[in-house]
């Protein structure tokens, strides 16, 4: 039956006839157009009676192909899936679509239900709780530690303020930007690094007011206090411009990224490239001139109780380290003997510039030996 309908479901040529100086091409056309010419194709004869494909077969619209196969709890089921265009928004696309699965509902006969299988709209809450909850972890986490170290508790909140501030300008140049803000472009975020250029700015600024109280003996007012942080502002733009721009540069190859990592890792390094930016241009601006502002009374550079036992457990080890140094292991070549010759005419001058006063120990590493 297949021979005989591939057979007679063909178009021939019959060459061209030419009239008028014109050619026409001729051509048998033997395609299948329709059921009832299927059904007329010859499949064989028996005693000189040809016998049809509609003799003995049945001639109906088949089914589509099967691409696929579903089932629920062991039972074949249909299942259809919502594609989102690209661009759009997931948690508006998974609404929409939920809305209109009620709708198909109500519309099915009696013993066919619609239930949802996957929703993205619960991953995207999960996504956004995730995140809220790591930020706010990270941030109080940070505050804590700025309360602890600082010990000037103004100053403290002023770095702190760095934080959110920052975060309104990440998300600000996010929007603007069209950059996703998801589970990788958020979680990369750490806000000791935000907060870290404020600590220095603060610290450098305190110091400053500090010295300067100390240098004319009394309060200062609010113009010196300006000009005093920004003084302290200006001998740390290098410092910190500098720090920031090597963890700003360390991102800038996932730019390169294309496909589906540029998808997953751009929006993450622009992300922490705009907060970094921006947590610059606060500690630069925002935090001297409101330490200026808000710290009026007499300041102290001095280590709080936290500090100060950190160092006192500290300053044993580096005592210990420093009066016992470990041998220098190296490959250089031994001196000549004109080095050698030198080296104890050092040691005696060293040694006998300090007369007149307390014996004085001075360490010197010399391939690997200490001398005195």
């Amino acid at each position: 039956m297949s021979a005989a309908l591939e057979a007679n479901n063909a178009n021939r040529g019959a060459g061209y006839l030419e009239a008028n100086g014109e050619g026409v091409v001729v051509r048998s056309a033997g395609r299948l157009e329709s059921m009832a010419e299927i059904g007329d194709v010859v499949v064989a004869t028996r005693r000189g009676v040809p016998i049809h494909v509609k003799d003995v077969a049945t001639i109906a619209i088949g089914r589509d192909l099967r691409t696929g196969s579903a089932s629920e709890n062991g039972r074949e089921a249909v299942i259809g899936t919502a594609l989102m265009l690209i661009g759009s928004n997931s948690r508006t696309v998974a609404t929409a679509v939920d809305d209109k699965i009620k709708l198909i509902a109500k519309a099915l006969p009696p013993g066919v239900e619609i239930q949802t299988v996957l929703d993205r709209t619960r991953l995207v809450d999960a996504t956004i709780h995730t995140v809220g909850k790591n930020l706010i972890e990270g941030a109080l986490l940070v505050v804590a530690v700025l309360f602890l170290l600082l010990g000037n508790v103004r100053a403290a909140l002023i770095a702190a303020m760095v934080i959110p501030i920052a975060m309104l300008m990440t998300m600000t140049g996010m929007v603007q930007g069209r950059i996703s803000a998801n589970l990788m472009s958020l979680g990369a975020l750490d806000f000791g690094l935000i907060v870290d250029g404020a600590v220095i700015i603060a610290e450098n600024a305190l110091r400053h007011l500090a010295e300067k109280q100390a240098e004319l003996g009394r309060g200062l007012t609010l113009d010196e206090r300006l000009a005093t942080g920004r003084r302290a502002a200006e001998e740390m733009i290098k410092p910190s411009l500098y720090g920031q721009a090597i963890i700003v540069l360390v991102y800038v190859p996932l730019l390169t990224f294309s496909s589906a990592e540029g998808k997953m890792f751009a929006p993450m390094a622009l992300t922490v490239m705009i907060a970094l930016v921006s947590a610059f241009a606060l500690s630069l601006t925002f935090v001297p001139a409101r330490i200026a502002i808000a710290v009026t009374g007499r300041v102290q550079v001095t280590d709080n109780a936290f500090v100060g036992s950190l160092k006192t457990a500290y300053r044993p080890a580096l005592v210990t380290a420093l009066d016992h140094p470990m041998a220098e292991v190296n490959n250089r070549p031994a001196p000549s003997s004109s080095a050698r010759a030198a080296a104890p005419t050092n040691t005696r001058r060293s040694a006998t510039s300090s007369a007149g006063s307390a014996p004085r120990r001075d360490r010197r590493w010399t391939l690997g030996a200490s001398t005195a």
